[in-house]
């Protein structure tokens, strides 16, 4: 075991090195889809980290497996986390990503929020897949008031580059009162094939 982190170390250590000698500013960390899956996932992260001080380091997970201080640390080493939960309970959730337990990530989360303290970052992002299913006026306002309950620091709504080839689309994303009108926080912009993003911190503009 010990011999097979070392060889996976030196990998890794390849690759941090490429990143510097290519000069390389964004470096995105994934690992077949779900980054936490990776037993070693702190030690890489640390080894990036310090190779490349400057460069962004970005990730995309579906929260689940941050469930324990090694991930938390790991994930704490990020400066821009994507959290990909689709809908606002587990059975809702469960018609897009099977096995997801709701409030158990939102429970891994919380941990981080309160490891980050007053840090800036990881900047955490709830990354909301739209669908029929989960795109009502009800919906979008129960997922600003558990993003800013949990600590989020922004919500994107994106119909997804898998949600194209699937039934039960959501129509309600492509009109304009989306978003319900009581919902303040500013609108960062309308990103081509992402969707659009919220600051959290930002409410009528202030």
């Amino acid at each position: 075991m010990f011999k097979k982190r070392t060889k996976k170390n030196t990998y890794i250590k390849y690759i941090a090195n490429e990143i510097k000698d290519n000069r390389i500013r964004r470096i995105s960390f994934y690992k077949l889809g779900e980054p936490f899956l990776d037993k070693d996932v702190l030690k890489k992260i640390e080894i990036l980290r310090e190779v490349n001080p400057e460069a962004e380091l970005v990730t995309s997970t579906n929260g689940a497996l941050i469930d324990n201080s090694e991930k938390v640390s790991a994930a704490l080493l990020f400066d821009l986390i994507f959290f990909s939960i689709d809908g606002i309970s587990t059975e809702m959730q469960n018609k897009y990503q099977r096995g997801a337990n709701f409030e158990k990530t939102m429970e891994n989360i919380k941990m981080i929020v309160k490891e980050r303290g007053n840090l800036k970052k990881p900047i955490l992002v709830w990354k909301y897949v739209v669908f029929s299913w989960n795109d009502s006026v009800e919906h979008i306002n129960k997922v600003f008031e558990k993003a800013v309950e949990i600590g989020f620091d922004k919500i994107q709504f994106t119909r997804g580059s898998v949600a194209q080839y699937i039934n039960n689309r959501s129509k309600r994303f492509f009109t304009k009162d989306f978003i319900p009108e009581n919902i303040k926080y500013k609108l960062l912009g309308y990103f081509p094939g992402h969707g659009m993003e919220f600051d959290l911190h930002n409410k009528n503009g202030t």
